[in-house]
């Protein structure tokens, strides 16, 4: 999956899930839940994750609309079973889509806010070479956690000696801070 194109990786998991969700309408009698696509920072998350691309949840719509798009185009309504599966969960998803690519745009403005403060804590320590190299990455507003980018080369003067570093730095900020996998 590393090397796999965003749009493919996108088209897998919607490949995926109308495939769950046509053997589920099949067999509702066996108690089990419908099937929905994930919430579009789960694929952003599986991008950084998996394949070390960090996209904003814009850039991640965009490859859910214009698979739609795609699949509107080629398959239209003869496009046979999974493909009208999948356009059904693309267009269920599409307004919640809408609503997590506003609430990560705030989300992330008040983010950045915290990571310029950090940056500016590590310039005010000395730490220079450190506040040039981290990264903004996320912000998670309801559990207040920044997540941040560090060079590998970096990363054990960015924790400290038993996490002191960024202990201190959570206790200023008044944030936790997460580094992501580089």
């Amino acid at each position: 999956m590393r090397g796999s194109a965003p749009e493919a990786l996108v088209a897998l998991v919607v490949a995926g899930t109308a495939a769950r969700s046509q053997a589920r309408r099949g067999n509702r009698s066996g108690g089990r839940r419908a099937a929905f696509l994930p919430r579009i920072g789960i694929v952003r998350h599986i991008f950084i994750n998996t394949c070390q691309r960090v996209l904003d949840m814009g850039a991640v719509d965009a490859l859910f609309v214009r698979l739609q798009d795609d699949l509107r185009r080629r398959g239209g309504r003869d496009g046979g079973n999974l493909v009208q599966t999948a356009l059904r969960l693309l267009d269920e998803q599409a307004a919640s889509r809408r609503e997590d690519v506003q609430r990560f745009r705030d989300s992330h403005e008040e983010g950045r806010g915290h990571f310029a403060r950090l940056r500016t804590l590590l310039q005010q320590s000395g730490k220079h070479e450190l506040a040039d190299a981290v990264r903004f990455s996320d912000y998670r507003r309801k559990s207040n956690i920044l997540f941040v980018r560090v060079p590998q080369e970096m990363r054990s003067r960015f924790i400290g000696t038993g996490g002191a570093v960024v202990q201190e730095l959570r206790t200023r900020l008044g944030i936790n801070i997460q580094l992501e996998r580089e």
